[in-house]
């Protein structure tokens, strides 16, 4: 197959094609598997150690996961109006939202790229 667009020219044999044509069918469930993976960890551990302060806070603590045109978003919300002003116990100056949902989903995207990237490196092998 060859494909051609202004000065660039592209030559693929049959078998890279049809990986490639895998690669791009199945990535899309490839990484939204992978991402509800690293949401459900965040979410399970931020709502098993959210204080309970008066109860509504830890019960308004949603995630969702929603296609919004091309991209995945997945996130963690909290509809109490005052969630985000909770504090640690311990240590005052940090606050809960902080420390349970947010640091902790910084660090997993490290994890999540890695993973998507194995995933699809198994697609494309057809594994």
């Amino acid at each position: 197959m060859k494909i051609k667009d202004g000065i660039v020219t592209l030559e693929m044999s049959d078998g890279l094609r049809e990986m490639v044509d895998r690669a791009l069918a199945e990535s899309g469930q490839v990484t939204l598997s992978a991402m509800e993976e690293v949401l459900d960890e965040v979410f399970n551990s931020a709502k098993a150690a959210w204080p309970e302060v008066t109860g509504k806070s830890k019960k308004s603590l949603r995630k969702y996961i929603r296609r919004d045109g091309k991209q995945i978003v997945v996130g963690i919300t909290n509809d109490a109006p005052y969630a985000y002003m909770i504090r640690v116990k311990r240590q005052p100056r940090r606050r809960v939202w902080n420390e349970l949902v947010s640091k902790p989903g910084k660090k997993t995207s490290k994890k999540l790229a890695r993973q998507v990237g194995r995933d699809l490196a198994k697609s494309i092998a057809g594994k």
